[in-house]
C-alpha cells in the first residue's frame, strides 16, 4: 500500500482485517441479515444478464471476488478471469473453489487494493462487482476502472443505496455487520461515475419488495414479491422515489482515459 495517505492506509488495513475475519469463518452476525436478500432476484439477474454480456469471449475483472462463489457465471462465458480482493482469506478460498470447479487454467484470484490497481491500462472488456464499490474511496475506484478497462469495455455492479431512512436506521442498530468505513452508494456517487465515463446507466430495485421478506418460506412469496416488483417500477416512475430503493445496478461504459 504506497503513495497513499494515513488515513487511507489505515482504513483499508481495517477493511482487510474485517474481511479477513469474515472470510475467515466468522460471519455469523451477518448471515443472520441472508433473509433479505431472497428478495433481490430481478436485480441479481439484470446484473449477471448485463456482466455476462458484456464479458463474454473477453477478458474480465472480478472486482472484489470474495471467496470466488459467483466466478462460475462468468468462468462459463468469458476467456480469462482475474479476481481481486483485499483479503487474503477470501483469495485463499478462492483458489481453492477455483481448482475443485476445475478452472485453474482459466482464472487467477490475486490480494490487491482495489484504488490500486495492478494492471496495465484498457487490459479488460469487463468488469464485475457485487457489493463493493460502497466500500472504497470512489474517486480512486472510478479512476481505476476508467484506466484498467478497454475502449469498447463496461463495468457492471450492484451495490446497496444509502438514502432509504428504513434502511439506514436497520444499519445504524447493527454496525457490526460492516465495517465502520462503508458507505451505501448515493445519487451524488452516481453523478460522479459520470466524470470517468461518458455512459453511466442505472437501474434501481427493491423498495417494497422488502415487505415480503417475512413470508419468504411460504408459498405466498413468489406471487408477493412479483407484486411487490409491479408496485416498485410503479413508485419509481416517480421523480425523485429511486433513490429510495435498497438495490442499485450500475454498468459504466466509454471510459475516459
Amino acid at each position: 500500500m504506497t503513495n497513499i495517505s494515513n488515513t487511507d492506509r489505515e482504513r483499508l488495513v481495517k477493511e482487510k482485517a474485517f474481511h479477513d475475519k469474515r472470510f475467515g469463518g466468522d460471519d455469523s452476525e451477518r448471515a443472520a441479515a441472508d433473509k433479505y436478500y431472497t428478495i433481490m432476484e430481478k436485480a441479481l439477474l439484470e446484473y449477471s444478464s448485463r456482466a455476462i454480456s458484456k464479458g463474454r469471449d473477453g477478458t474480465m475483472l472480478e472486482y472484489g471476488c470474495a471467496t470466488g462463489l459467483e466466478s462460475k457465471l462468468w468462468l462459463d462465458v468469458c476467456n480469462k478471469l482475474v479476481g481481486i480482493d483485499i483479503s487474503s482469506e477470501a483469495i485463499d478460498k478462492a483458489t481453492q473453489n477455483l481448482e475443485e470447479m476445475g478452472y485453474s487454467d482459466k482464472a487467477t484470484y490475486v490480494e490487491m487494493n482495489a484504488e490500486q490497481l495492478e494492471f496495465e491500462d484498457s487490459m479488460f472488456d469487463a468488469i464485475v462487482g457485487n457489493g463493493i464499490i460502497h466500500h472504497l474511496d470512489l474517486n480512486a475506484c472510478y479512476k481505476e476502472l476508467a484506466r484498467v478497462l478497454s475502449p469498447s469495455g463496461s463495468a457492471v455492479f450492484i451495490e446497496p443505496t444509502g438514502h432509504n431512512p428504513v434502511i439506514n436506521a436497520y444499519r445504524a442498530l447493527t454496525p457490526s455487520m460492516r465495517t465502520e468505513d462503508e458507505h451505501p452508494v448515493l445519487m451524488k456517487d452516481i453523478e460522479l461515475a459520470k466524470l470517468y465515463f461518458d455512459s453511466v446507466e442505472v437501474a434501481h430495485y427493491n423498495l417494497f419488495t422488502i415487505l415480503a421478506t417475512p413470508f419468504r418460506n411460504t408459498g405466498f412469496f413468489q406471487p408477493l414479491l412479483s407484486l411487490l416488483h409491479a408496485v416498485d417500477r410503479g413508485i419509481f416512475k416517480i421523480p425523485g422515489m429511486k433513490k429510495y430503493g435498497w438495490t442499485v445496478v450500475m454498468e459504466l461504459s466509454q471510459p475516459k482515459k
